[in-house]
């Protein structure tokens, strides 16, 4: 596995990711209704992100494995201080509990660290609070992430000092 920070050409490999990925990762944890309105903004790549220099890919030859990275503000330009934020993080689900995830995390950890952020938040779907408590991130609690194009979707708030 090769991880490597991603460049704006790694764009269209991770909207496939995402596009891929996150339909039956969070089919069981969130009603249809609920994805049908989440998932186009949810799975859309965010370009400003991915060629920020703060965002990781994982690589095995061609095929991308999983992603993710790190933000100075939250993920709608909220101000977190000396925190960061961790953002869009997506594993293959071909590729889960191998590993991918916890290497791109400590990659984003590092220069996250090395950059001055006290810690890290996160805004994690459902399915995730298991993987993040894994990786030393702290505290449950639940709220519905308001999405400026209309829906409300149902994740929890963890955070990880550095």
């Amino acid at each position: 596995m090769d991880i490597r920070p991603s460049t704006i050409d790694d764009v269209p490999a991770v909207a496939r990711l995402l596009k891929e990925n996150f339909p039956p990762l969070l089919r069981g944890a969130y009603d249809e209704r609920t994805l049908t309105e989440a998932l186009p903004i949810i799975t859309r790549p965010q370009p400003e992100l991915i060629g920020s220099g703060r965002y990781w890919t994982a690589w095995d030859g061609d095929e991308l494995l999983g992603a993710g990275g790190w933000s100075v503000g939250g993920p709608q330009g909220q101000e977190t201080g000396s925190w960061g934020h961790v953002r869009h993080f997506i594993t293959s689900r071909n590729h889960l509990r191998r590993g991918v995830a916890s290497a791109i995390m400590q990659n984003a950890m590092v220069q996250a660290r090395a950059a001055g952020v006290a810690g890290l938040h996160c805004f994690s779907t459902l399915t995730a609070t298991a993987f993040y408590r894994t990786m030393g991130f702290i505290g449950e609690k639940q709220f519905r992430i308001a999405f400026p194009e209309g829906p409300r979707f149902p994740a929890v708030e963890m955070s990880q000092p550095l």
